[in-house]
């Protein structure tokens, strides 16, 4: 479906013929990457050290991809002085500086090409209800990001993502020595520690309308970039990992009728991880652990013999 684009007010189809490509706007969706923290690594211990007090958004570059019967009207255009006010139907607008030209394909007397822009606006929701529900159905979900779960933001964890939880971390380099009249080296192998890693996690975001996506969107994306680590629970693992947000990737627009569904990828950045012994615990049908019945929180082990 072709939507109406709007830059400064002007309907850039009625102006110079120009459309927007399908899902050639998906960058304007993306969230803004997190600036790279100032961490410590230990050389004894897992992981990082993060400074998370107050994290900070960066730039974010955007690119349009067009067809257009009069391209050079429309970029001299874009290339006025100043930002530029986007809106293309989505209920929200942007405001956009002009970076560079990507490409530029001329068949007969269309063009077809993709400009880049800068957000230097990205932008924080002063006022959102976390995990505000996404007005349809959500099948279970195996995360908790402090204590509430991504379904609750219109979350769907696409098949593959376990693969990369469960992967382990590269080790550090610990110290070493090459002599140069001996083969090989000398390297300190009684200690191993783990560096961290990120983790992408491939989703989709689903709503029943687009101003039920967008309280989606702000929610989890604004309890994301709070201060301090978040904490993941994993459900497969029965663990909680410590982590922060890196950055947003490959969106992509499923459906904006009857519901909203958007395609994308989240990395983020698990400060500290060891890959543990699998522990088996007796749970139910429905997935839900078995605690004991006297403290109402301990799981029973099934590795232990309670003969």
């Amino acid at each position: 479906m072709n939507r109406v684009c709007l830059v400064d007010g002007v309907d850039i189809f009625r102006r110079y013929g120009a459309k927007v490509k399908r899902n050639g706007y998906v960058d304007l969706l993306t969230f803004p990457p997190l600036v790279t923290p100032d961490s410590t690594s230990w050389p004894e211990e897992d992981g990082v050290e993060v400074d998370l007090m107050d994290p900070k958004l960066d730039v974010k570059e955007v690119s349009i991809s067009f067809v257009a019967d009069d391209a050079n009207g429309l970029v001299n255009f874009l290339c006025q002085p100043g930002y530029h006010v986007w809106s293309i139907g989505l209920g929200r607008e942007w405001r956009l500086r002009i970076s560079s030209q990507s490409n530029n394909q001329l068949i007969d007397t269309t063009s077809i090409f993709t400009l880049k822009f800068i957000d230097d606006f990205p932008t924080r929701a002063e006022d959102y209800i976390s995990a505000p529900g996404c007005g349809i159905v959500i099948p279970k979900c195996d995360y908790e990001m402090d204590g509430l779960s991504w379904r609750d933001y219109g979350i769907i964890v696409k098949k593959g993502t376990r693969d990369e939880v469960l992967k382990s971390s590269a080790v550090k380099q610990n110290l070493s020595q090459k002599i140069q009249t001996k083969d090989g080296q000398f390297y300190d192998v009684e200690q191993v520690v783990f560096e961290a890693k990120d983790v992408t996690f491939n989703l989709y975001m689903c709503a029943d309308s687009i101003d039920r996506f967008w309280q989606c969107y702000d929610a989890f994306f604004n309890d994301l970039i709070k201060p301090e680590e978040r904490i993941l629970y994993v459900g497969y693992t029965d663990e909680e990992y410590p982590c922060y947000y890196k950055k947003s990737s490959n969106f992509e627009i499923l459906s904006l009728s009857d519901k909203v569904m958007i395609g994308f990828s989240l990395t983020l950045v698990f400060t500290s991880f060891r890959v543990d012994e699998t522990e088996y615990i007796l749970a139910s049908e429905d997935d839900e652990r078995i605690v004991d019945e006297e403290d109402g929180e301990t799981c029973i082990d099934l590795g232990i013999d309670y003969d």
